[in-house]
């Protein structure tokens, strides 16, 4: 039986490239199930991604070799009236018998086939990166790419030891309008078929600004709303950036800081802004800023510690004092008040 999953609107899925999109319903296989995997294609009729369960199903011990055989029957469906999804003309899409054959020999001797244009697959605790050799990946459009991008990842997270995957491309890391894409699992897309791309979800959490002399920390509980399109770690990075709304407090940022991304991977949140954070607040301390950050994200269970990037390099120093290649923890020693009301 065929799942069917409704993609975005053209126009939707051009405006949002930047940051994943599309549904995620997969789940893990019981490693040896009978089951198999799902495989994730493009249905061009109706705009949808795929979800079928694989005729073909080739287990391997080698979890590594399992998802090149995964890859190698997204890249030849055996169900003709599916489009692959690797939409871009590749020289490894001959699709001939010989190729066929080679690439099931290949999974056989615990090779990765040559016909997926895939120079290595490499594995790192629960991270799975993929390392295509084809420039054409970057000929796609954005919707193919997109669509491209969800059913890879989509059909991987059935691994069972994969919780993210790595995109790569001629040893470069996957880069979408000037940004790097970096690593995706189930969070990156939308979760609920039936629901709204605009959703709206609340959660009440704590925003740190400075006091009023920019040596303390001012705690606000705020409830803060975010979509499908956002998470909590950029809806409070933003907030952060908006500024206090209590009187008395200050800004920790300035004003034109701008958020590249940020990521949640082992507890660890990564915040990587743009050359503007370097820019000093007279008026506020280092280590209120810095902590304004890391209080206000280690609010969230699933952060532990927080490293900051400028513009995705993590050397160098923040006014002196901190430095970007370490990771902070909570510090609460310089909160000196909290307020308790939380915004609706």
């Amino acid at each position: 039986m065929k799942k069917r999953l409704r993609a975005l609107s053209a126009v939707a899925v051009i405006f949002l490239t930047a940051t994943v999109i599309f549904t995620a319903c997969g789940r893990k296989r019981e490693w040896g199930s009978e089951d198999g995997y799902l495989m994730y294609y493009y249905d061009p009729s109706n705009m949808e991604l795929v979800a079928e369960p694989c005729d073909d199903f080739m287990y391997y011990d080698d979890e590594i070799i399992q998802a090149a055989s995964l890859l190698y029957q997204m890249l030849y469906p055996t169900d003709s009236g599916n489009k692959s999804v690797f939409s871009w003309s590749s020289p490894y899409r001959d699709n001939s018998a010989k190729q066929r054959r080679d690439a099931i020999n290949a999974l056989n001797s615990g090779k990765i086939p040559d016909v997926l244009g895939i120079s290595s697959l490499q594995k790192n605790k629960r991270i799975l990166n993929i390392y295509f050799k084809d420039e054409g990946y970057y000929e796609m459009s954005a919707l193919d790419e997109v669509i491209c991008r969800a059913a890879i990842v989509q059909t991987l997270l059935q691994l069972q030891s994969v919780d993210y995957i790595g995109i790569y491309i001629n040893d470069q890391p996957l880069t979408i309008d000037n940004k790097v894409v970096g690593l995706m699992n189930e969070n990156n897309f939308i979760t609920d078929t039936d629901s709204s791309l605009n959703q709206i979800n609340y959660f009440d959490t704590k925003v740190y600004y400075s006091d009023g002399e920019g040596k303390s920390l001012v705690g606000e509980t705020v409830r803060l709303k975010y979509s499908n399109k956002t998470s909590m770690e950029q809806t409070i990075i933003e907030r952060l950036l908006a500024g206090p709304g209590v009187k008395g407090s200050k800004a920790t940022l300035a004003p034109n800081t701008k958020l590249l991304t940020v990521s949640t991977r082992d507890g660890v949140c990564y915040v990587n802004f743009d050359s503007a954070f370097m820019t000093s607040l007279a008026d506020v301390s280092a280590e209120v800023t810095l902590y304004s950050i890391v209080n206000s994200l280690c609010e969230l269970t699933k952060v532990k510690k927080v490293q900051i990037l400028v513009n995705g390099a993590q050397d160098g120093t923040f006014r002196d004092n901190y430095s970007l290649s370490a990771t902070y923890e909570r510090n609460l020693d310089i909160v000196t008040e909290v307020y308790e009301e939380i915004e609706e």
